[in-house]
């Protein structure tokens, strides 16, 4: 367990700013990987255009190398393959608190506060948002680093529910600007 200073750093965000620990925060990736982003990956062959993609893979890029320089941790939460060195978990239903080792892992670190990103916010990024807010945690959608299995009027629905019921929305920018911050 790391040792926290509670230096809380200010997150613009909607429904209003939330103040976060660096020591007590994670980005959380959901299914950020080519066998949905991708042209001929499962979401194309549904018929979903994927192209609204490559924004929101670019965006989760800021905030990972964001989190990275602050010393914040990333995880994965994939249907497949690790990306790279960051803890990866695997798992088989739409929430990623379902069934794998999340929770212990997030607990272990003294994690309270989930910066979160991913493909089909509509599904997985949201299912996963809320069982983060029914285990007590404090989850924040990275908007402009997620996309939906859908129309821009499903992203709104999502973000509706993130700002009125379950958490916080922000965008890779400001979550990038506020992890730099001193």
């Amino acid at each position: 367990m790391r040792l926290s200073c509670q230096v809380k750093i200010a997150l613009p965000a909607r429904p209003e700013p939330i103040e976060i620990d660096r020591e007590q925060t994670a980005v959380l990736l959901v299914d950020m990987q080519n066998a949905f982003a991708s042209t001929g990956g499962m979401l194309d062959l549904a018929g979903i255009d994927v192209k609204p993609a490559a924004a929101a893979v670019a965006n989760a890029r800021r905030v990972v190398d964001a989190a990275r320089a602050a010393s914040v941790p990333v995880i994965y939460l994939v249907m497949g393959y690790p990306p790279d060195q960051s803890p990866v978990i695997t798992k088989s239903r739409y929430s990623g608190f379902a069934g794998t080792p999340l929770d212990a892992l997030l607990r272990g670190r003294g994690i309270r506060t989930l910066l979160m990103a991913g493909i089909a916010s509509n599904v997985c990024v949201e299912s996963t948002l809320r069982d983060a807010y029914f285990h007590e945690y404090w989850p924040v959608m990275i908007e402009d680093a997620t996309m939906p299995a859908g129309s821009p009027e499903i992203q709104r629905a999502t973000v509706y529910n993130v700002t009125t019921f379950f958490g916080w929305v922000s965008t890779a920018a400001e979550v990038a600007g506020a992890l730099h911050a001193k």
